[in-house]
């Protein structure tokens, strides 16, 4: 399924910046041949080898609310249980939610539970492709990604759940089972965030404690540190990624958003979105999004009222 999909793209992939982003494009540049064609920082800015990439490629780990773009993500995308239905429809769109139907009135708080990265590992053992970690460092690093690690013991009931969910629909993919057996047999659970944290301050001077860059260009070639995050990572799969030290990239640069909404926000207005917070969090905002055009300031924090239809 996931070659296939792919295959619809030309196996050209535009990745988010930050650890889940890097690990979950070498892994299906190992198992699948992919290239990294483009970033985005999952905000305001994307960029990619070539104007059609950004139409054509594959989005990873960042949803795309145009309904023709392929994009693969594990964030709430859907208002409701109807419109979860409606998206689930669509075999560009993968993302686990969807599935059992997790929502933003309906399932936030059961939402998936893993990074991007497990999600696609979790594809690949349905489809029959088995991956196994080369060493502990790597488990321990990968575990960074989205907060895996702390999820794992902080909401360990709804964990539970989606492994015994992946074992009957996603042929048990053991590297997940084992990531989580091996966080809770750990001591101290949170020096491995602590650590990893470290790590990615140290080696990539990383612009976020999940291993991301805001600052993901440099005069039209990618950010060093980031670059240098891939080769690391690349390493870590055994494969190689020297083809992006020389790619020129063509980028855009749009304005984005946070808010408390009560409905979704029109989708033909804007690029990408997620739902960050439960509805009935106390939080500043409970949606994000990149807008297509000029933002308009006055939602800035404000509840917002849009038309749930998707374009």
């Amino acid at each position: 399924m996931l070659d296939e999909w792919l295959k619809q793209c030309n196996n050209r992939i535009i990745t988010n910046s930050d650890l889940d982003g890097v690990f979950s494009a070498m892994l299906l540049q190992k198992y699948y041949g992919v290239r990294v064609v483009g970033l985005t920082n999952s905000s305001d800015v994307i960029m990619a080898e070539t104007w059609d990439d950004f139409v054509k490629a594959a989005y990873i780990d960042m949803y795309m609310a145009d309904q023709c773009i392929y994009s693969v993500d594990q964030h709430v995308i859907a208002y409701d249980n109807d419109e979860c239905v409606a998206l689930l429809g669509n075999k560009r769109k993968l993302n686990p939610n969807l599935e059992r139907r997790r929502s933003f009135t309906n399932g936030f708080t059961r939402k998936f539970p893993f990074s991007t990265f497990h999600y696609l590992i979790a594809i690949m053992a349905r489809d029959g492709i088995e991956f196994k970690s080369p060493s502990e460092w790597f488990t321990r690093l990968s575990l960074r990604a989205d907060d895996a690690a702390s999820v794992f013991i902080r909401y360990a009931e709804n964990v539970d759940d989606w492994r015994r969910y992946m074992n009957e629909n996603f042929n048990a993919p053991p590297f997940i089972g084992e990531s989580i057996d091996y966080v809770r047999r750990l001591d101290s659970p949170g020096e491995l965030k602590t650590e990893a944290e470290r790590f990615l301050n140290e080696n990539f001077d990383c612009e976020t404690k999940d291993g991301g860059f805001k600052a993901i260009s440099d005069n039209g070639v990618m950010n060093r540190n980031l670059l240098k995050m891939f080769h690391y990572v690349a390493e870590l799969f055994n494969i190689d990624v020297d083809y992006l030290d020389n790619i020129e990239y063509r980028s855009i640069k749009r304005d984005t958003m946070r808010a408390r909404i009560c409905t979704n926000i029109s989708k033909d207005e804007i690029i990408s979105y997620a739902y960050i917070n439960s509805p009935k969090t106390n939080k500043a905002y409970n949606f994000s999004c990149t807008f297509k055009k000029g933002r308009n300031k006055s939602w800035e924090g404000q509840e917002v009222e849009k038309s749930l239809q998707a374009s």
